[in-house]
């Protein structure tokens, strides 16, 4: 997949890394694909085996 980098937050708001276009929205609200303004895609994922809540605990504005 490429160059990773983990981040560890202050607050519980995830915030987009650069302008774009949110082309995958998971359906367990752990991880969104985004396609930025200038072509590069990018994948929020949230936490580690995350996707076992089934989106308990996530409050996604994306739809």
């Amino acid at each position: 997949m490429g160059n990773g980098a983990a981040i560890v937050p202050s607050d519980t708001t995830i915030y987009a890394p650069v302008s774009g276009t949110i082309t995958v929205a998971y359906e367990t609200k752990h991880a969104y694909g985004i396609k930025s303004d200038n072509g590069a895609e990018i994948l929020i994922h949230l936490g580690i085996d995350t996707v076992n809540l089934k989106g308990q605990y996530f409050d996604s504005k994306v739809s």
